[in-house]
């Protein structure tokens, strides 16, 4: 068997090569979602109360005696059965229901489909022994189907293939803004594109209007105001400030995103005098794959700073920090002298 990514295994459903058992998991849900309802489509072309027969595993809630019951019955009017367990966590199981579980998997009858496929938690293989070696059998027992992020090339096409599917022309610098703006994650993207299309009708949807329509995170305000700042546009940076006051904005939560905008791009410097790339940077600082793009966006920006700047800015935050959470001093009065400090150069 195998382990693919999200488009190789659409391809294998689309081909209906499917049957066996099968775990799904990964960061990016409306991929995995989408995925999974292909399949089960593909399986029970026409469902009803008995199939496909479903099962919660979340907080060890799965009754192992009732999932073997319901593989082991015959299909009730249909040739065949599908088996769906959602949020199974091998963290949670003893050895002796791993063992069980595995036995199921591994007998299978021909005319069933075992699903377990995870949205409620994280799967984070580097501090879960137990759910990394179920995953290890079932690559090899069944398939695994592993959903994470799409790139920043990927997202904007998959965004353009929307649009032109309800007669709407989205450009690459129109999508690239609006992953800017909105961050990677696909619900969230395709939940904004709709406003777009709404607001446009047919036609182009273009630049000006994703800025004057999609909402822009703090991730990327923050960014912005940390690049803002480091070229040397004071007036600019106090403005932006000044918005998020206006938009009620909590001032900790601005100073916050700030800090990690800092060290993001004194990472990404770091690394860039290194040699390291991106994807080095994700996995050696932990980064969750849903805020990759911020390690993107940090490489583009680092090359033309300098890193005494940035470890002088990350200081002078620290003890914003500090300020905020010791005093009762205006908030926004404190991180607009701030942002005057790292301007200025000094501490």
């Amino acid at each position: 068997m195998a382990k693919l990514d999200a488009r190789k295994l659409t391809g294998e459903i689309r081909k209906n090569n499917i049957g066996g058992a099968y775990f799904l998991y990964g960061s990016e849900l409306y991929l995995l979602t989408r995925c999974l309802e292909r399949l089960l489509q593909k399986a029970v072309p026409s469902p009803n109360e008995f199939n496909p027969e479903r099962f919660e595993g979340e907080k060890g809630a799965l009754d192992l005696s009732a999932l073997e019951d319901a593989v082991d019955n015959l299909p009730f009017m249909a040739s065949s059965k599908t088996v769906v367990v959602h949020d199974l966590n091998p963290e949670q199981l003893a050895a002796e229901d791993t063992k069980r579980l595995q036995k199921l998997v591994e007998n299978l009858p021909e005319n069933v489909i075992l699903v377990f496929y995870v949205t409620g938690f994280e799967v984070n293989l580097k501090t879960s022994r137990k759910t990394q070696n179920f995953i290890k059998f079932m690559e090899k027992a069944g398939t695994v189907g592993e959903f994470s992020p799409l790139s920043k090339p990927d997202l904007a096409k998959f965004l353009i293939d929307q649009a032109a599917k309800r007669q709407c022309f989205l450009s690459a610098a129109a999508a690239d803004r609006m992953i800017d703006r909105s961050g990677s994650d696909l619900t969230n993207l395709l939940s904004e594109l709709d406003q777009l299309i709404g607001f446009t009708g047919e036609g182009e949807i273009t630049v000006a209007s994703v800025d004057a329509l999609v909402p822009q995170t703090m991730d990327a305000t923050a960014f912005d105001l940390a690049n803002t700042l480091l070229r040397g546009n004071l007036s600019a940076a106090l403005g932006i400030v000044g918005e998020l006051k206006a938009q009620r904005a909590e001032p900790i939560m601005v100073a916050g995103a700030l800090n990690s905008a800092f060290v993001d791009l004194y990472r990404a410097k770091c690394a860039l005098a290194a040699g390291a790339n991106t994807a080095q940077v994700t996995a050696d600082f932990g980064y969750n794959p849903r805020v990759r793009f911020r390690v993107d966006n940090a490489f583009r920006s680092a090359g033309r700073m300098e890193l005494s700047r940035l470890r002088q800015g990350i200081r002078c935050l620290h003890a914003l920090d500090l300020t905020l959470k010791s005093s009762r001093a205006d908030a926004f009065e404190c991180l607009e002298q701030t942002l005057v400090k790292i301007h200025s150069g000094i501490e």
